[in-house]
């Protein structure tokens, strides 16, 4: 049961500074701090397992994890990368059970992070005004896409906890995020952002009586004529404008399908001979292009079919929601590899598997409005 003094007591516990770790790890791809955060995180895991004990959900759920990934360590291509991999998506999933079964603490955890995160942007964004391309000076070599795309990952996890407790959700980090993702041009995060921002207004506004909605419309049909003139500026002055199709990472796609044989398909493939190696630097820009790589097809079919197979267990208007949610997370790593594997996993799994553990407490039955 969620109580603001269950809250206030979990203001800054030590979930909210393995997620914090997490997220500037991998920001700032720094290695130093890379290796303390996995130490840190398993360490507390380890603490957490001992006192609590492992749930047959855990060792059902981990075990099947450890299978799926490991099929990818049959090929050579990665070498020890393939190990670094494996071990920490194991750790980051092993931590992630654990974190969803105190629904309180992950609550307080993603909001804090969100705060100080944001705020540590919008500091950044107001000392780096008017300069080009002010996103890219906030952390040394991070692209200029590259805050709006972390940024995503922690709100949509934020507002997906905060809609499973409360039913309802906050509208400032939706339109903050989306302002980012403005400043930041990216064609990707722009979308998601526009489409994350149209579902907290929908789902806000949803419950409203008709007489609210009328004063609200009547009220809009000034702020309408405004939105046509921003839409035009959006369209015109940013990535968009260029269109949604983005044929690099097609090309990218379309050369490791080539690559692929039969084993390639089933136990993934490194980038040699591919563009990804000669064009890229070996970075596939698309999340499901690595992980495929490293992990083999058994383990994407997994990753992309699992989610939704949890959530949406049990049918109700609010899994479904929240299994949207889920997916527009999940396709902000399509064209950017901010997921699968990376340490911003943590968020992701600890996401799904709250939501998991949320109906196994509530016990919905058939389906139902909330």
């Amino acid at each position: 049961m969620i109580t603001l003094s269950s809250l206030k007591r979990s203001v800054f516990n030590t979930e909210f500074l393995v997620l914090l770790l997490m997220l500037s790890a991998f920001a700032s791809q720094n290695i130093k701090l890379m290796v303390v955060s996995l130490i840190f995180i398993f360490s507390h895991a380890v603490l957490i397992a001992s006192n609590k004990g492992l749930t047959r959900d855990f060792q059902i759920f981990f075990c099947m994890f450890f299978v799926v990934l490991f099929i990818g360590g049959l090929k050579l291509d990665h070498g020890f990368n393939f190990f670094f991999y494996y071990i920490t998506e194991l750790f980051l999933i092993f931590y992630a059970i654990l974190f969803s079964k105190n629904l309180n603490l992950l609550y307080s955890a993603l909001k804090n992070v969100l705060t100080i995160f944001s705020m540590f942007i919008f500091v950044s964004i107001c000392l780096n005004w008017g300069s080009h391309e002010p996103l890219s000076h906030i952390i040394p070599g991070s692209s200029q896409n590259g805050i709006p795309s972390y940024l995503l990952v922690v709100t949509i996890s934020f507002l997906s906890l905060q809609y499973l407790l409360f039913d309802k959700m906050s509208m400032i980090p939706a339109f903050f995020v989306f302002w980012v993702s403005y400043l930041g041009e990216g064609r990707g995060s722009m979308v998601i952002s526009i489409l994350l921002l149209i579902s907290v207004v929908g789902i806000s506004f949803l419950p409203i009586k008709l007489k609210t909605v009328l004063v609200t419309a009547l009220f809009s049909i000034p702020i309408g004529v405004y939105l046509l003139d921003f839409y035009s500026f959006i369209i015109s002055g940013t990535k968009l404008s260029v269109g949604l199709e983005d044929s690099h990472r097609i090309n990218i796609l379309i050369d490791y399908l080539n690559s692929l044989d039969l084993w390639g398909t089933i136990v993934g493939k490194g980038y040699e001979g591919t563009i990804i190696e000669s064009v890229y630097n070996n970075n596939p820009h698309v999340a499901y292009i690595r992980f495929h790589s490293f992990f083999g097809i058994l383990a994407l079919i997994f990753l992309l079919l699992f989610p939704f197979l949890l959530i949406l267990k049990k049918i109700t208007w609010k899994n479904i929601f929240l299994s949207w949610l889920i997916f527009l997370m999940m396709l902000r790593a399509l064209s950017e590899p901010i997921l699968f594997p990376t340490f911003l996993d943590v968020f992701f799994f600890s996401t799904v598997f709250s939501i998991y553990e949320y109906n196994k407490l509530m016990k919905p039955v058939g389906f139902q409005r909330s």
